[in-house]
């Protein structure tokens, strides 16, 4: 179980390396990917600026249609909160209100009381007269007075005081309402005696005599509904005018300006968003063609999968010389030590430490690669075992008709390259060498 996890812990490590090898298309990939973005992003910013006018237009219309809804909400807000502040029915209980009503009553005689349109005469003259006192009682004059009577602003006095007039039966009812009683009946007596004052010196036509009287109504507290009704709605009134308020701030706070012309920041954020995603990509597909088909990525890859032994690992063999970071990753592939000497050739490691040669004269090496290496190996072979006859030969899967020159007990090696070879090919290669009773000495594996 131990052996099995470690076996997991070298393929993965092996396949790193074996996706860092081709750092060099990673690269590729990643500035390919960052161009690319960065293009997008530019194109995209062009497209916006072609409507730039008309959208920075649109925002400053919507701007400042918001900034001036947030102004009229606050100053709603504000006028809303000056009446909580001075309004007397704040101070009042509508269940106990001090009250003090009058009644103001018209009358009057026709020129001619023979006429057959004195009654009609009459009527008019009243309510020429009533309309006359109640215009008064209302004019800003009058609750000029009463402020400068009661120290109370004229606006919130008109909710105080209350006028119902019949001109035709010429009758004015008269309400006032007051935090204290006294207050209240000194506006009464005020209102009575502008009524008075008022009438004199009007001439009705077709009226001899006219009399305007007061009378004294009930004078003490009251339940007062509408005076309930209105406190009652303070905090709601208040809460929905905040909630205009906030609302009208949250739009203005919403507006953005238009996204026109080509930003570095919105550059720099695709580029890098493509490059990663192009790098992410290549990694992904350089994995899935180095797993599928399962070709061979190690020594020991090629050990367990296929039975025989690998008696040498060799380094790249098709470049002259590699440094840098491919000397760093190269080193990290090396399953059995390998090198270039100063000829150009890597050394053998192992095909002489197990013996395997031993009593060969003749060695056949068998590959499908198709590049230098193989002749490589062969010098190499060549020169590390001077008395040794080897021979290359294509690999009997490439050319069938070849089989027929292995001889009973001849001594073979597969020479095949690392993440090339398929494990399916070796594994018929190597059942096809046996069944012509060959002697399969191991696998020699070069970069």
């Amino acid at each position: 179980m131990n052996n099995t996890e470690t076996e997991r812990i070298i393929d993965l490590r092996i396949l790193f390396f074996r996706v860092l090898k081709r750092w060099r298309l990673m690269l590729l990939l990643l500035v390919l990917g960052m161009i690319l973005g960065a293009a997008f992003s530019y194109l995209q910013g062009r497209k916006a600026s072609g409507n730039a006018k008309e959208a920075i237009q649109k925002y400053e219309t919507q701007k400042a249609a918001n900034e001036q809804a947030v102004k009229e909400a606050q100053e709603a807000l504000d006028s809303y909160q000056r009446y909580l502040d001075g309004t007397l029915i704040a101070r009042l209980d509508p269940q106990n209100v001090p009250t003090a009503e009058a009644r103001i009553v018209v009358s009057a005689v026709a020129s001619d009381e023979t006429s057959p349109n004195a009654a009609t005469i009459v009527t008019n003259g009243i309510r020429y007269i009533a309309f006359s006192i109640d215009s008064s009682l209302k004019a800003d004059e009058t609750y000029a007075k009463i402020s400068a009577l009661t120290g109370t602003e004229d606006r919130f006095l008109r909710e105080m005081i209350t006028l119902s007039s019949n001109y035709t039966a010429g009758m004015i009812d008269l309400t006032v309402c007051y935090p204290d009683l006294e207050t209240a009946q000194a506006i009464r007596e005020l209102l009575t005696e502008r009524a008075g004052s008022v009438s004199q010196g009007l001439n009705p036509e077709g009226i001899a005599s006219y009399k305007v009287e007061s009378f004294n109504g009930y004078t003490g507290r009251t339940v007062n509904n509408s005076f309930n009704t209105t406190k009652t709605n303070f905090p709601k009134n208040l809460a929905a005018l905040t909630t205009n308020l906030n609302n009208a701030k949250t739009a203005l706070d919403g507006l953005s300006y238009p996204n026109v012309g080509v930003k570095l920041s919105g550059l720099l954020k695709f580029a890098v968003l493509f490059g990663a995603i192009f790098l992410i990509a290549g990694i992904v597909i350089v994995a899935l063609r180095l797993l599928f088909p399962h070709k061979i990525l190690s020594s020991g890859d090629a050990e367990q999968s296929l039975g025989v032994p690998v008696l040498a690992d060799y380094g790249s063999l098709t470049v002259k010389h590699k440094g840098g970071l491919d000397k760093w990753i190269l080193r990290h592939l090396e399953g059995k030590t390998f090198g270039l000497d100063t000829d150009g050739h890597a050394k053998v490691v192992r095909v002489l430490t197990e013996n395997a040669l031993q009593n060969t004269d003749k060695l056949i090496l068998l590959s499908a690669a198709e590049d230098e290496g193989v002749e490589k190996v062969t010098e190499s072979l060549v020169k590390a075992l001077p008395d040794l006859k080897v021979e290359a030969m294509k690999s009997v899967l490439n050319d069938p008709a070849r089989i027929s020159e292995l001889k009973e007990g001849s001594s073979v090696m597969l020479v095949e390259k690392l993440e090339k070879a398929q494990r399916s090919a070796i594994a018929s290669e190597l059942e096809l060498v046996k069944n012509r009773r060959a002697d399969v000495k191991g696998l020699i594996l070069y970069e």
